[in-house]
Parts: C-alpha cells; sequence; structure tokens
C-alpha cells in the first residue's frame, strides 16, 4: 500500500484527530502515511490491523523479520506470522483490544519464518487501539515490533549459567531443589512416591591434596560425563558441590528402582577413570531416600538421603543405604533446640551483628547489613546457617524477621545520633512477606524507632523473589515508593528467570560471593559477574558485590562500575559495640587509601 499522493495538509490534520481524539478517524491511507514516518524509528516492523486482526499496512522491511515482501504480508492475518504455540498469546491480546479490556498492550512472541514452523525469531510487540468512537468499523490495530532474539538468547545463557554447574555442566544444587519441589508437587497430584539420592566420593580429597585441583576438578568432569550417559531419561543428576551429587528419579515408584539406580551408580564408578596419564578409582557412598516415607519437602528429603549416606562412610564405605529413622539420632536433639530458639526468640535472647557495605569509589562505609546471632548456652556463637533451617521449620522465620529488624533498627539510630549517615540492610522472608499486615506493621516499626526509609533496605533472596504473588509485589512497591530500598539478596543462585528483575520494584542486587570468589585477579574474565553487572546496571539498578576478600577482586569489580562492596577484606560481621569502634575509626576508607589508591 503507497501513501503516495497523500497531501501534507491531511497528514497534519490526522495526526491532531489522531492526538486529540477530535474529528473523525483518519482513512486507512492515512494511517499508512504515518506509519511510514516512524518506520525507521525505533521498532524494526510496523503493522496495521483491522479489528478481525487482518495485515491492512506492512513496513517494506517485513522481508528480514517473516520471510515475506510487504505486499504479500498484506491481507494476512497477524497469528499466521506468529509460531503456532505462541498464536493464543497474540489471540488474547488482539481479542482484550477489540473488546476494550485494554487500548494498549506488549508482548513477547516469536515469528515464524514463512513456509517453516521450526524457524522463529523472539520479537516484542507492542498493540495499541486507535479510534475516535465506538463503531468497530472505524478502529485499527496499530503494532509495533521489535527484534529481541539477542535480548532472549542472552538471557537464555544467564539462565543456563545460573541453574547449572560451571565446572561439570551438570544442574547445580538450588535448581536440582527446585527440580525436587516440582517433583513432589506432581507427586502429591498422582499419589505416587518416588527416590531421590545423595552421593558422594569416598576418596576425593586424597586425589585433590596429593594431585591437585585442576587433576580433582578433570576428575570430577569425567565423573559427570559417565554418570549423564547412563541415568534414565527421566531422572535429574546434580552436583551440589564439591564432590556431592543428587539424583532425582521422578519416575521410580518403588524401592527396588531405587536400589537398582544405587547398584548402578557404584557400578558405573567403579571402572578406573583415566586422567591426564593416572589412572584413578573412587569409591562412593550412596543414600537412599523415598518420598513421602522420608521428608515431604526437598529439603526433608535430601536430608535423609544425606543421613543415609552418612550412614554408609560410618560402616565400611563404598555401599548404599535406604533412610531409616533409627539412622536421625540427633532428632530429638534438634526437638530440644527448637523450643530453646523459642525461648530465646520470646526473651530476646538473640544478637545482632552488623557487616559494613562499603563504596568502592571512595572506600566510604555507605551502610551495614544486620545478621542474626545466637549465643547458645551449650552450643556457642552460631551464625544463622545453624538456626535458620530449624526456625523455617518450626514457622518462626517471620518472629526472626522482625526481631532482626527492630533491634538493627534502633541500634543504626544511635549511631546516626553520633554522626554516621549510613544505612541498615534487613532480611526479610517470604514468610513475612505473605502476613497480611506486613506493610503496616514495617510502617510503624520504622515510625516507632524514629528510622528514615530512605536509610532502610529489605533484601530478598531469589527463591522469595521467583515464588512471590501479586500481593508481596503490591506490598513491596507501596514500601519502595515510601522510601525503602528493596535489593535481590544473593543474585545468582540458580533459579531460572530473569523477569523478576524488570517486574519486581527492585532498587538494587548483590551479587553472591560465589561469583566473586571466581575472580582471581583484576584481569579476570568472570563473564556471569560481567552479565549481571550489565544486566543491573541496564536496569538502573544499583550493584553490592558480596565476599570480597582481595585487592585484584576490588579492582575488577571497580572497573566494571560495581557501585558497593561487602567482605572480610574490609571486615567480618562485628558485634555492635565493634562495629561503633569500626565506624569511628573510619577503617574501611583508610584501607581502600592504604592498598586500592590506584585502583
Amino acid at each position: 500500500m503507497s501513501a503516495e499522493g497523500i497531501d501534507a495538509h491531511d497528514l497534519a490534520i490526522a495526526v491532531n484527530q489522531l492526538t486529540t481524539g477530535g474529528g473523525t478517524l483518519p482513512s486507512t491511507d492515512i494511517y499508512a502515511s504515518l506509519l511510514q514516518c516512524a518506520v525507521g524509528s525505533t521498532f524494526d516492523l510496523i503493522l496495521l490491523l483491522d479489528v478481525q486482526g487482518h495485515i491492512r499496512y506492512c513496513s517494506q522491511n517485513s522481508y528480514e523479520l517473516v520471510g515475506l515482501p510487504d505486499k504479500q504480508a498484506v491481507g494476512k492475518s497477524l497469528r499466521e506470522l506468529i509460531y503456532p504455540t505462541d498464536r493464543s498469546i497474540v489471540d488474547e491480546l488482539l481479542a482484550e483490544l477489540v473488546e476494550g479490556i485494554q487500548t494498549a498492550a506488549k508482548v513477547d512472541v516469536r515469528l515464524r519464518s514463512e513456509g517453516d514452523d521450526e524457524q522463529f525469531l523472539w520479537v516484542q510487540i507492542s498493540a495499541t487501539v486507535m479510534s475516535n468512537n465506538d463503531s468497530s468499523d472505524s478502529r485499527a490495530i496499530y503494532v509495533a515490533v521489535k527484534d529481541i532474539s539477542q535480548v532472549k538468547h542472552a538471557e537464555a545463557q544467564i539462565q543456563y549459567q545460573l541453574s547449572h554447574d560451571n565446572l561439570t555442566g551438570l544442574m547445580n544444587r538450588v535448581q536440582f531443589i527446585s527440580e525436587v519441589d516440582a517433583a513432589i508437587a506432581a507427586a502429591n497430584i498422582d499419589q505416587q512416591p518416588f527416590m531421590l539420592l545423595f552421593f558422594d566420593l569416598d576418596r576425593f580429597k586424597i586425589i585433590n591434596d596429593s594431585l591437585g585441583h585442576d587433576i580433582g576438578d578433570r576428575l570430577l568432569q569425567a565423573i559427570a560425563q559417565r554418570l549423564a550417559g547412563a541415568i534414565d531419561v527421566s531422572g535429574v543428576l546434580a552436583r551440589f558441590g564439591g564432590d556431592e551429587f543428587g539424583l532425582l528419579l521422578p519416575n521410580a515408584h518403588s524401592f527396588q528402582l531405587g536400589q537398582q539406580a544405587c547398584e548402578k551408580i557404584l557400578f558405573l564408578l567403579s571402572e578406573p577413570f583415566s586422567i591426564e596419564g593416572y589412572e584413578l578409582s573412587v569409591d562412593t557412598s550412596v543414600g537412599l531416600a523415598k518420598f513421602p516415607d522420608h521428608g515431604s519437602s526437598s529439603v526433608a528429603l535430601v536430608q535423609s538421603a544425606d543421613i543415609a549416606m552418612y550412614h554408609v562412610k560410618e560402616n565400611g564405605k563404598n555401599n548404599y543405604a535406604i533412610f531409616d529413622a533409627s539412622m536421625n539420632k540427633d532428632r530429638f536433639a534438634q526437638i530440644q533446640l527448637e523450643q530453646e530458639l523459642r525461648r530465646a526468640l520470646a526473651k530476646g535472647e538473640l544478637e545482632v551483628y552488623y557487616q559494613p557495605v562499603v563504596s568502592l569509589v571512595g572506600g566510604e562505609i555507605m551502610g551495614v547489613e544486620a545478621l542474626a546471632r545466637w549465643n547458645h548456652k551449650r552450643l556457642g556463637l552460631m551464625e544463622p546457617g545453624g538456626f535458620l533451617d530449624l526456625a523455617e521449620e518450626a514457622g518462626l522465620v517471620a518472629d526472626l524477621d522482625s526481631f532482626v529488624q527492630r533491634k538493627a533498627m534502633q541500634q543504626v539510630i544511635q549511631w546516626h545520633a553520633l554522626g554516621h549517615d549510613i544505612f541498615v540492610s534487613v532480611n526479610t522472608s517470604a514468610a513475612q512477606l505473605n502476613q497480611e499486615a506486613f506493610t503496616a506493621s514495617f510502617e510503624a516499626m520504622l515510625s516507632e524507632v524514629g528510622m528514615a526509609p530512605s536509610k532502610v533496605k529489605l533484601e530478598l533472596t531469589e527463591k522469595t523473589l521467583i515464588k512471590s504473588k501479586q500481593f508481596i509485589v503490591d506490598q513491596l512497591s507501596y514500601l519502595r515508593d515510601l522510601g525503602v530500598g528493596i535489593a535481590a539478596d544473593d543474585f545468582g543462585t540458580g533459579y531460572s528467570s530473569l523477569a523478576y528483575l524488570r517486574d519486581f520494584p527492585l532498587t538494587s542486587l548483590k551479587i553472591d560471593q560465589s561469583f566473586v570468589r571466581d575472580i582471581k585477579d583484576e584481569n579476570d574474565t568472570a563473564s556471569l559477574v560481567d552479565a549481571i553487572l550489565a544486566v543491573a546496571h541496564g536496569l538502573g539498578l544499583s550493584v553490592v558485590a558480596e565476599g570480597v576478600e582481595t585487592v585484584a577482586q576490588i579492582r575488577y569489580l571497580l572497573a566494571r562500575d560495581c557501585d558497593e562492596a561487602q567482605g572480610y577484606i574490609f571486615s567480618a560481621p562485628l558485634s555492635a559495640q565493634d562495629m561503633q569502634a569500626f565506624l569511628a575509626n573510619n577503617r574501611a576508607k583508610n584501607l581502600r587509601q592504604e592498598n586500592f589508591s590506584d585502583a
């Protein structure tokens, strides 16, 4: 369709009608001329549809995207250009626009190449209804198409890295737990049990220590390759870290099938591995647990398999064992510990430690992260790893969050009075966010303590963000609008989508220390760290690197415009008294001036 011969005066009138809503709707030819003016701007393809979804106008660059010249595209239905499995998305979009449910919408779909349903291109479609009255004949749908295939490819690469172990290519621990959660959900519907194995190598440390980590890494890669090639297609194999592996068998409904899998692993690993001229033999201890008999949650099920594995290690190694309740000798001790934790929370006996968050540019202490500690009478000072799972199982996490938040704010208010203008980062869990009164309670806490919202950051794990509902999103949005910072904690630990970075009201993210640890020198190429920084800055988020321990890591992060860092190179978590002394001495800035002046 050509726009030649359209009077400039008519175009001006059409623009005025479209922007002000006055007069009658411009003709299709007028629309075509307007669209041709827009084609060369920010979109890769421009379409004009009628209310039935047929293409009335198509920009001339259509061949590059759909393999059709514009003249052949005119008259076709838009859904013909869409990859088959995505057509329902476009159908729903157009129906909502035509029915007036919304006047503009945006979706990500795939365009198919003409005559080839296997070839597709990711695009973002932005559609807008253009009409001056309620007559369906007068309406048109403006569709702008943008090629986002490179973005999708980059997201797929990052997604893979987040869910897989870098060394072996197997699924990582966090993604494995997610798969177990999915298997539990399916099993609860089908009323079918399944098996889970947990195993490690009995003499791997000797090989690592005597032959070096490079040989150890190559051995782990060879083991993963041999196992992955022999595991049933329905099985899910993962490396938990070190020499520990997990195997989920969602279709193994009997102990017999689980035992066969254990025997197969022992057989596969009994054959020596040839690594760099060395013939290496490994022994394996395997623990087997059954859902739901040995645990109704992923954490409990893995723990049961782990207990069974250690039972094997204590009784000769290189074998397998099925979990039995008698193996869990410490269960009573856990119950006792839970009661002690309840009493400690009720009496306010837990402590809060603080780790400084430091500006990488100037070295100033910008804030502190508040961390729970339990000074147990029998067990000594316990970090969260020693009691957080227990608190979660006992339903005490929300109470623990609230305790730490209030105590940390009260302490930071005192430091403000001493002239230390810092923020405080506090953790919040899904258990706390799911409380209907959370927003009101948190706002009330800020008011009671006298803490400015802008001096508080809420840290949420990726797991909490991924599983959040709209109710939680609304609560976080309210707090962000109030001035509270919202941070994604431990970012990069393995969840399957990056979408929440756009969908959630985040203000910052923290790169998990496991990725920072991979940075060996300032010229290193830690691709995932680079990717995370690029994605975060592209979305306008500030970034904190966790677990920074070396000058090389500081230089690396600084060169890539990372905003802030925390880690042992600055300070371990400190008691309130020691943290106050740290602030008074401004030791972080002094340390930077001494070591990073040319960073």
